[in-house]
């Protein structure tokens, strides 16, 4: 675990690492914009009031995560990283299986 923490600092790692954390989050957003078109409900209420609200639904999760990827380590990246990954990959078995 160190040694991977420790990779995470170096510019290739860390660009690599900040590209995975964004485009797990935009994953997660385009299927959730993709599930609602199709007739899902949204289950977080959070963001169930955020989709009737374009801007609001564009701040948190496209320019806030941006910002986030470029202010912190790298290496802060990786559980969130990986936390998203299971919300995604969750989320296409449950579009997948109807």
């Amino acid at each position: 675990m160190a040694a991977i923490l420790r990779t995470a600092d170096a510019p290739m790692s860390g660009a690599i690492l900040r590209i995975g954390f964004l485009a797990t989050l935009y994953a997660d957003l385009l299927l959730t914009l993709l599930a609602t078109q199709h007739g899902f409900v949204e289950l977080n209420p959070f963001m169930a009031h955020m989709l009737a609200r374009p801007w609001e639904l564009f701040m948190f999760k496209v320019v806030a995560p941006t910002f986030i990827a470029f202010l912190v380590s790298p290496k802060f990246l990786i559980p969130s990283t990986a936390f998203m990954l299971a919300v995604t990959g969750w989320n296409l078995v449950q579009l997948t299986s109807w």
